[in-house]
């Protein structure tokens, strides 16, 4: 070589390299001279080689024969010396690498007989599905005659879902309650596949507490009804978390029928004058229905108007004298009938009424007749003349009205 001119070596530098053994974050040392060497011979690429610390390893180990995992096999496989380094550097914790999970070569022989088969995916409502390799097929026990079931496993794009949920806290669906169920990965998968959102549960200490309840058949609030409703547990277990210990009331099937057709509608006030309404609620119609037979069609009842009900408050039940002469009974003047006498300008002034001793006896009373004790002519003696004498004030005639005067006018002639 020329004067001046450097050899090729002379350019070179050692040069660090990556270890073999993957896994390992090691170099080893390529030296300038051992660069000539391959690069004479044609080599342009580093050795595979392995760093110190690695080569020291392997010196301390051996290749291995490990069991064939096919159901049945009695072959092994080996586990070199290099996978073992691999295995040292993947693994974590105490103690030493579990052997790897293979096949020997007349398995794996076998295996390419056995076609690769396409599984569902295990995830309800998923339609995709995985491969179920020959090689997995041969070691659960499939042999190229004769098919085995699959395992239960997810497609990719589940498996994939999967990883990527994490477990939530749900709040429990019965109201009142403010404790939390779990939602699982797994269930956020199934209904992510069903196209669904997350579902309504119960927490563990209501699912107990139900379990615990039974349905109740309870009597129908409508008075006079004498149908049941259903209690349910679910619905005694929502009352207890709302800290009601009783049964609510509620309606029959029936009754609940029947008051949906019904409607609240305004009643005139009963009070004459007045121009109010009052409404007829659809509970109380239904009562009546129950109660009394009186269908959706009967007449409402009479009643006062909100107002005329709050004036009636500010009235009492009066007794009043009996209008007939002699009589010491007294009549109650109500005090409805106070409202509208004060209502139509007669507050105070109660009216000419007779009681109730005197009206029954003037109903039960007709006309008679009497007959003179001295020429027997009939003389009439009304209701009200035969209520002067119950009362004392008068007494029956004895004679009529012509023997009287002849009897008068001799007395007066003596």
């Amino acid at each position: 070589m020329g004067k001046g001119f450097a050899s090729l070596g002379d350019k070179l530098a050692d040069k660090k390299v990556p270890c073999r053994v993957r896994g390992c974050p090691r170099t080893w040392l390529w030296r300038a001279s051992d660069q000539m060497k391959s690069f004479s011979s044609g080599q342009m690429t580093p050795p595979q080689r392995m760093c110190d610390l690695c080569h020291a390893r392997s010196q301390t180990l051996e290749d291995r024969e490990v069991a064939c995992q096919t159901a049945g096999c009695a072959g092994t496989f080996p586990w070199t010396r290099l996978a073992q380094l691999e295995a040292i550097l993947k693994h974590s914790g105490a103690g030493d690498p579990s052997p790897p999970r293979g096949m020997c070569e007349a398995c794996r022989a076998k295996a390419k007989d056995i076609a690769d088969r396409q599984v569902p995916c295990r995830v309800k409502g998923c339609a995709g599905t995985w491969t179920w390799s020959g090689r997995a097929q041969l070691q659960a026990g499939a042999t190229p005659e004769h098919e085995i079931d699959p395992p239960a496993r997810m497609c990719d794009a589940c498996h994939e879902a999967y990883e990527a949920f994490s477990d939530e806290r749900r709040p429990c669906k019965v109201k009142g309650c403010t404790r939390s169920w779990t939602y699982t990965k797994w269930q956020q998968v199934e209904a992510k596949a069903a196209n669904h959102g997350p579902p309504e549960r119960m927490c563990d200490e209501c699912a107990r507490e139900l379990k615990g309840l039974a349905d109740q058949t309870l009597p129908c609030r409508t008075d006079g009804c004498n149908g049941t409703w259903l209690w349910t547990r679910a619905q005694q277990l929502e009352s207890r978390n709302a800290g009601q210990t009783t049964a609510p009331a509620r309606m029959c099937g029936s009754c609940q029928s029947k008051f949906s057709h019904l409607k609240d509608f305004p009643v005139p006030c009963k009070r004459t004058g007045c121009r109010n309404n009052w409404v007829y609620k659809r509970g109380a119609q239904l009562e009546r229905w129950i109660k009394h037979g009186e269908g959706p069609d009967a007449p409402p009842p009479h009643r006062l108007c909100d107002t005329c009900k709050k004036k009636l408050d500010d009235f009492a039940d009066r007794e009043v004298q009996c209008k007939t002469e002699g009589c010491k009974r007294t009549w109650t003047w109500t005090r409805f009938a106070q409202l509208q006498a004060a209502e139509t300008g007669h507050a105070g002034h109660p009216p000419s009424h007779v009681c109730a001793f005197c009206r029954g006896f003037l109903e039960g009373h007709h006309g008679k007749t009497l007959h003179c004790s001295k020429c027997n002519a009939e003389i009439h003696w009304a209701p009200e003349l035969q209520l002067r004498t119950e009362l004392g004030l008068m007494r029956e005639p004895t004679l009529c009205g012509s023997c009287k005067r002849e009897e008068t006018a001799h007395k007066v002639a003596l």
